[in-house]
């Protein structure tokens, strides 16, 4: 399942895949930013933070048999075929 949620906190982001994993389901999250905005301070600056949602994790989203979207920051048109979005928004 994928999952794609608000802008939250990198804490409320562990604690909803926490969550979705104590409910036994598999789920990528997108964008997963849990460990890399919280944190110390870099000695050396670096662009793209390391970690993150991994290259596979975002393949396997292309055969999700679920998307959950979580707020309204994303739309969706549905396709023919395409992944079918339930949005949680308030």
């Amino acid at each position: 399942m994928a999952v794609l949620p608000p802008m939250l906190s990198p804490e409320d982001i562990r604690i909803l895949k926490e969550s979705l994993a104590m409910s036994g389901l598999q789920s990528v999250m997108l964008p997963d930013y849990s460990l890399t905005l919280d944190g110390a301070a870099w000695d050396r600056y670096t662009p793209i933070a390391p970690g993150g949602t991994s290259l596979s994790d975002f393949s396997a989203v292309l055969k999700a048999q679920a998307a959950i979207e979580l707020g309204r920051e994303a739309s969706f048109v549905p396709r023919e075929n395409s992944l079918r979005i339930h949005s949680a928004s308030p």
